[in-house]
């Protein structure tokens, strides 16, 4: 059976959070070259955004760093966690077979119930 593997990342909007996905392209090109893990099909910074803080009103922090100077940061934390739930679901099914999971997840329940009688059966 093939399995995509998909990163959805989630961050701080902050000098180092708008350079994450590129990080993490990064860290998994490494991976990939380096110890063998199989390349992510899809890369993507899911939270935080400036449409996010936008839409849900974030309050900006302000931060010193040393090369910029003071900027205006927002943290993921600040997010409502329903909303974060919202979009990391949002997120998972717009990549997930819903159908197919479900079918998955119905044999997989299936199977764990052979394994139980089976332990049952023997005695453990």
């Amino acid at each position: 059976m093939h399995k995509n593997l998909i990163a959805l990342i989630m961050s701080d909007l902050d000098p180092s959070g708008k350079h994450i996905r590129n990080d993490y392209t990064n860290k998994f090109e490494f991976m990939v070259r380096e110890l063998g893990f199989k390349k992510p099909e899809v890369i993507t910074q899911i939270a935080l955004t400036k449409e996010q803080v936008d839409k849900y009103k974030l309050p900006a922090m302000k931060k010193k760093y040393k090369n910029t100077g003071l900027v205006d940061i927002w943290e993921l934390d600040a997010l409502n966690p329903r909303a974060l739930r919202d979009i990391v679901e949002e997120s998972i099914t717009e990549y997930l077979d819903v159908k197919q999971f479900a079918v998955d997840r119905k044999k997989e329940e299936e199977e764990i119930q052979i394994l139980v009688s089976l332990l049952n059966h023997i005695g453990a």
